[in-house]
């Protein structure tokens, strides 16, 4: 799928712009979810002093982009948008012309989604410097990821949830499956990724805190690590390498009541 945009004709790659003189430098955009079904908060930067930077929003899969709000120069602008699966990217004007971030992908949850495993490994990954440095928060579950999304980029999914009982009733603690997939331009960086995500969940336990809630994890077990097969992309000859690894995530969870 082609993404078209208000200013651009391509937006899969970060960069494009059109003007009569210089360029505006390239803006970068990430995005964090609220956590209570009221939106998002964009964060501009690396854009020039002075530059209006507009922030585009619009259903996952969809070309139908509204201007979600815009400042001035770098940092943060608050988006208004429902629950749901969201691109976005930030556009930087000036007199000498515009420059487009490359289109990220996000998700606006509620509070009554509540804070998974999968939403708690995905924050820890996030938190580490190393991670997060490699991939910034190109970090998306595995079927929304951005066509055309920048490498590496990682991709999570939970694979199942066994819920643990006593004789009689559930007992407060599962063990879920989390697969991640990441991907990168060769596979001496693949792998050096998934080094990176072993040394940031492998034998974890504690609490994560988000904007949903709170995950209580026991442990965090890497039970698989194996290299995935290479990966077309759409429109190309190129192929990019992919690593996946297994996490067993043994959680608490509230029990029924009757």
């Amino acid at each position: 799928m082609a993404l078209t945009t208000p200013d651009m004709q391509s937006v899969g790659t970060a960069g494009w712009w059109v003007t009569a003189g210089p360029a505006p430098s390239t803006p970068t955009l990430a995005l964090a979810d609220n956590g209570d079904g009221t939106g998002a908060v964009a964060t501009v930067a690396g854009s020039d002093a002075g530059t209006t930077n507009t922030i585009y929003t619009a259903p996952y899969g969809s070309d139908d982009w509204t201007d979600s709000g815009d400042r001035s120069g770098d940092g943060a602008v608050a988006l208004t948008l429902s629950a749901g699966y969201y691109w976005a990217y930030v556009s930087s004007a000036s007199d000498a012309g515009t420059a487009a971030s490359a289109v990220e992908s996000f998700v606006v949850s509620d509070s009554d989604s509540g804070w998974g495993p999968e939403h708690a490994v995905r924050k820890l990954l996030m938190d580490d410097a190393d991670i997060a440095g490699a991939v910034a928060a190109r970090a998306y579950p595995f079927d929304h990821v951005p066509q055309g999304a920048a490498l590496p980029f990682l991709a999570l999914k939970r694979v199942d949830n066994v819920h643990e009982k006593h004789m009689s009733a559930a007992s407060g603690l599962a063990a879920a499956r989390i697969q991640i997939s990441g991907y990168a331009e060769t596979y001496a960086a693949a792998r050096a990724l998934a080094e990176l995500l072993r040394e940031a969940l492998d034998g974890y336990s504690g609490s994560v805190t988000g904007a949903g809630g709170t995950c209580v994890i026991n442990r965090i077990s890497l039970e698989g690590d194996y290299d995935g097969p290479a990966v077309r992309r759409p429109g190309s000859e190129s192929e990019i390498a992919q690593v996946i690894q297994d996490y067993e995530v043994w959680h608490e969870e509230t029990v029924p009541t009757f």
